[in-house]
């Protein structure tokens, strides 16, 4: 005997079907949580590059004394300093110096 409005096989589905409602909710609020992980991470990623007029003298004379013919510089303010990067004759260079204008770490970009 079959109910009017179905196939026969399964009870129809009725908007106040708390399972239902309650998987298509965990669903959705799954959907939009993963975004904003997602979208704060890209955030969280991003470096703060610095124009050379932000970078303290006590920084900014060292690398201009140890690196005069330094092209393409970029600036990025870290935890620990300031991180510069660089070309020099032909190679890319990185090197971070402290607040006092210390070399802290230096690499050669291969």
């Amino acid at each position: 005997m079959r109910r009017s409005g179905t196939s026969g096989r399964y009870p129809p589905l009725q908007k106040g079907n708390l399972l239902i409602d309650q998987t298509l909710k965990t669903c959705i609020m799954t959907k939009y949580f993963l975004i904003a992980l997602f979208a704060l991470g890209l955030f969280a990623c991003e470096e703060a590059s610095m124009t050379a007029a932000d970078i303290p003298a006590p920084v900014m004379t060292a690398f201009k004394t140890a690196y005069p013919t330094a092209t393409d510089v970029e600036w990025e303010k870290e935890d620990d300093g300031y991180e510069v990067e660089f070309d020099m004759n032909g190679e890319e260079m990185e090197i971070k110096f402290d607040a006092m204008g210390k070399m802290i770490d230096n690499d050669l970009d291969d």
